[in-house]
C-alpha cells in the first residue's frame, strides 16, 4: 500500500510520466541503443548520425538521467540490461511493445474521456468487437516482433518446464496471431505437428511466419471462429495466448470443446489477463482495458475464470505461472490444465 509521501510524490511527478515512452520510442527508432553498445562521446555520435552536437548531448543526458545509459567521463554507454532488452539484434529484445502499442495504447486511449462518461456503454455484437480498433491483419510485422525476442524466449522457457509439452506429437495454437510462439517451440522438436488457428484475415500473416521459420512440413493452418466452428481433435497440447477472451461469453461450453479435442492426459495451456475480480489489480490491465470497457467492449479476462471453467469441464488444474511479457499486458496468468487419462 502507498504511503502518504508515495502518493504525493506520484501525483507531483505525474506530468513527467507521459514524455518518457516518447523519449524511449525515439531512442529506439533512431538506433541510439544499437549505437551505444560500445562507449561513445555525444559528439562522435552526432557526427556519425548527422545531428547537432549540443542537442545530441542533451538527449543522451536525458537518457542517462532515466538510467537507460551509463557514463564514464564524456562517453555514454548502455547498461547491461539496456543491451539485453533494447538492442534490436539481441535475442531478448523487448522494445517492440512500444512500437506495437505506441504512447497511447495503439490509439485506443483517448485524451479526453468526457464523451465516454456521458453515455452508457453500448453492447457490442461480434462485428462490433471486430471493429474495436484492433486491426490485427494490418499488423503482421509488428505482431511477429512482439512474438519474438524476450517474450518468445520467456514463454518458450515457461512451456519447457511443463511436463508433457516437449513430447507432444500434435499441438494446436488457438488464436495464434502471427504464430511464432509455437512455431519456434515446434522447430526444436521435429516430431511435433503444429496446427495454427486464427481468423481468416490472419492467414497471410500466418503463412508468412511459417515461411520465415521454414516450418512448412510440420505446420498446417485452420481458420474460423473457434468459439463456433470445429477446431479438430487428437491434440496432446492446446495453447492459447491472449485469445480466450473471444470465448468469454461462452466459457463453459468452450472449455468442454477444448476438453473433447484433447487426447487423454492432454494439456490446455492458456495465457490470459488475470484481472482481480474487484478490478483492484494489476493496474496496467485495468488501465489498458478501461476505454474498451467504457465503450461496451467486453474483452478482459477475470482471474481464475479459465481455471474454474476448466475444472467444471473435467480438467485437473496442474499449476499457474505468472509471465512478464512484452506483448502489451504485464503479469499475465498462464493456467495449465490436464485432461484425466481415464
Amino acid at each position: 500500500m502507498k504511503t502518504e509521501n508515495d502518493f504525493l510524490r506520484e501525483v507531483l511527478e505525474m506530468p513527467y510520466y507521459s514524455p518518457v515512452p516518447k523519449i524511449i520510442m525515439n531512442a529506439l527508432r533512431l538506433g541510439i541503443f544499437d549505437e551505444l553498445k560500445t562507449p561513445q562521446e555525444s559528439g562522435r555520435l552526432a557526427e556519425k548520425k548527422g545531428w547537432n552536437r549540443e542537442n545530441t548531448e542533451i538527449f543522451l543526458q536525458t537518457l542517462f538521467s532515466l538510467e537507460y545509459l551509463t557514463k564514464d567521463g564524456n562517453r555514454y554507454r548502455n547498461f547491461e540490461y539496456t543491451d539485453k532488452y533494447l538492442v534490436k539484434e539481441s535475442g531478448d529484445y523487448a522494445g517492440a511493445v512500444l512500437e506495437y502499442f505506441g504512447t497511447d495504447m495503439g490509439g485506443s486511449f483517448p485524451e479526453d474521456i468526457t464523451p465516454l462518461l456521458q453515455k452508457e456503454p453500448q453492447a457490442q455484437d461480434e462485428a462490433g468487437v471486430k471493429d474495436s480498433g484492433f486491426d490485427f491483419a494490418a499488423m503482421g510485422n509488428l505482431m511477429r516482433a512482439v512474438q519474438s525476442g524476450y517474450s518468445a524466449k520467456h514463454i518458450k522457457a515457461a512451456l519447457g518446464e511443463i511436463e508433457g509439452v516437449r513430447n507432444a506429437k500434435k499441438v494446436l495454437d488457438l488464436g495464434c496471431g502471427a504464430g511464432l510462439y509455437m512455431l519456434n517451440l515446434a522447430k526444436e522438436h521435429p516430431d511435433m505437428n503444429l496446427v495454427l488457428y486464427d481468423m481468416p484475415d490472419m492467414r497471410p500473416i500466418i503463412e508468412k511466419s511459417i515461411e520465415l521459420t521454414r516450418m512448412q512440413k510440420q505446420t498446417s493452418i485452420m481458420c474460423g471462429d473457434f468459439t463456433k466452428e470445429e477446431i479438430g481433435a487428437g491434440y496432446d497440447v492446446i495453447f492459447s495466448s491472449n485469445s480466450v477472451y473471444a470465448a468469454k461469453g461462452c466459457i463453459d461450453e468452450f472449455m468442454k470443446k477444448i476438453y473433447k479435442a484433447l487426447n487423454p492426459g492432454g494439456l490446455f495451456i492458456c495465457i490470459s489477463d488475470g484481472i482481480e475480480k474487484d478490478y483492484s489489480a494489476p493496474w496496467t490491465m485495468v488501465l489498458s482495458w478501461m476505454p474498451q470497457r467504457m465503450k461496451g467492449i467486453d474483452m478482459e479476462m477475470i482471474k481464475d475464470a479459465v481455471r474454474e471453467a476448466g475444472i467444471k469441464a473435467g480438467f485437473a488444474a496442474v499449476c499457474k505461472k505468472t509471465l512478464i511479457t512484452s506483448g502489451g499486458h504485464l503479469d499475465l496468468d498462464m493456467d495449465v490444465l490436464r485432461k484425466e487419462k481415464g
